[in-house]
């Protein structure tokens, strides 16, 4: 059986984008997927705002970023792997896999 195919070439050229880099250490950030820690933030937000318009943060850029934040997003990963991040002690039952976690 033969089959007819065609090929096309939309276009040749160089592609040049952007690449994250960790700004502490000036290297790649290599993006692996991974399993992660998520806060709701909707439970916390009116507080979290209230206490941000409460103190002064400089630069100002900084508090209207936490602000913007808050406001935008409902979950909020607090376990980013960094090579200069604080882990998170967890705790995991050896038959389940699942996190022991207090009440």
């Amino acid at each position: 059986e033969s089959r007819n195919t065609t090929s096309v070439v939309l276009g040749v050229g160089t592609l040049i984008h952007s690449y994250p880099y960790d700004w502490r250490t000036k290297k790649p950030v290599i993006i692996r997927a991974s399993k992660q820690w998520f806060i709701n933030t909707d439970k916390l937000k009116d507080k979290a705002l209230t206490a941000l318009h409460e103190v002064s943060i400089l630069p100002k850029n900084i508090q209207t970023g936490m602000v913007s934040q808050l406001e935008r997003r409902p979950y909020w990963c607090i376990s980013r792997q960094r090579s200069w991040g604080v882990p998170i002690p967890v705790f995991y039952d050896p038959e389940t896999g699942n996190p022991i976690m207090n009440k």
